[in-house]
């Protein structure tokens, strides 16, 4: 809204009141004003409410991708515990067939001890 140029005084009706030329042109110059830095006013707070749901939107983002690491952490941790676990497993199988292998050993050098000691006897007979 543009002020209105005046270039003489204004008389009011009512009270019979002159208003200077001067005074006019400013009180309207700042009615101006201050509907600009109103609408400006409202511009700001609106920008201001949309960047807080933005910081908020990307806030929860933050946060899920938050939960989304601790988890997968979580299930890398468990799957380093399960191999472990298999490991130690599979040691104590290979352990367990080493003591067979050993026994096997054992067993057949006594077997073949008793065949040659028993064939011994058998000859000595």
């Amino acid at each position: 809204m543009m002020p209105l140029l005046v270039s003489s005084q204004t008389l009011l009706t009512e009270d019979l009141v002159t208003v200077p030329t001067k005074t006019l042109k400013n009180a309207l110059i700042v009615k101006n004003e201050r509907d600009f830095l109103k609408n400006q006013i409202t511009v700001v707070r609106d920008s201001i409410n949309i960047l807080v749901t933005i910081t908020n939107n990307q806030d929860s983002i933050i946060k899920n991708q938050d939960t989304s690491i601790s988890l997968y952490k979580k299930i890398d941790t468990d799957r380093q515990k399960q191999l472990e676990y298999k490991d130690n497993i599979i040691t104590d199988k290979d352990n367990i067939i080493t003591d067979y292998q050993n026994q096997i050993k054992k067993f057949k050098l006594k077997f073949i001890v008793s065949s040659i000691a028993f064939v011994g006897i058998l000859l000595v007979i």
